[in-house]
């Protein structure tokens, strides 16, 4: 909605009004809109007054039936039911209930190291192995973008079949979950292997294709 130059919210509704009228169609037309503008060739809408609330500030934007109201020029996009917004200065998204929080969760800064040790049972990793993590809100669904990656290890040949200790993970500052990826091997995309608690800052992955939780990672570094 532009900028308002009053003190109050003017909403109306409109539609086109659709009524026969055989002095404007053709001999095989059978409808017309009533409110065809015949100079300028156009349709232009009724409109019908609705309500008049006071303006809190220059702009408003309807959600969930209420118009909400703020300073500074917005970009809004409704996604299944949340309204997400950006400004100039700052993003932010709002939830059903009116809960309003900030756009996004911040990538995790620390780079994970990585190990290699033998397997407590069974066959280990193979490949050149590498790993990312981000940070996971499972109330939400939203998830950072991944950390910088971890170094390459060099899993193959007689190298092959290692278990893989990864330290050093950053815990979220906000209390997130998490998330761990792996690439390499047979594994060409990375490849959610565990979500660890918020708590929880390293692990021993030896787990099979069959095994993780084979997410795609799908948000990027900025």
């Amino acid at each position: 909605m532009g900028q308002s130059q009053v003190n109050e919210l003017q909403v109306f509704s409109g539609g086109l009004n659709i009524q026969p009228a055989s002095h404007l169609i053709k001999q095989e037309e059978a409808r017309y809109m009533a409110n065809a503008n015949l100079r300028k060739r156009n349709l232009s809408p009724f409109l019908t007054p609705l309500f008049v609330e006071e303006a809190t500030d220059h702009f408003a934007y309807n959600y969930k039936g209420n118009f909400n109201y703020y300073g500074l020029y917005r970009s809004n996009v409704l996604y299944s039911g949340i309204w997400y917004w950006t400004s100039i200065l700052q993003a932010g998204k709002m939830y059903k209930d009116g809960t309003e929080l900030p756009l996004g969760i911040a990538p995790p800064v620390g780079r994970p190291t990585i190990i290699a040790e033998a397997p407590t049972e069974g066959e280990g990793l193979k490949g050149n192995i590498n790993y990312v993590y981000t940070y996971y809100d499972p109330d939400s669904g939203s998830e950072s973008p991944p950390s910088p990656p971890s170094a390459t290890l060099d899993l193959t040949g007689i190298n092959a079949d290692q278990a893989i200790v990864i330290d050093g993970m950053t815990i979220s500052p906000d209390g997130f979950k998490i998330r761990l990826y792996r690439i390499g091997g047979i594994i060409t995309a990375y490849t959610a292997v565990t979500t660890l608690e918020p708590t929880e800052d390293s692990y021993t992955d030896q787990l099979t294709l069959t095994e993780v939780q084979g997410m795609l990672l799908d948000t990027f570094r900025a």
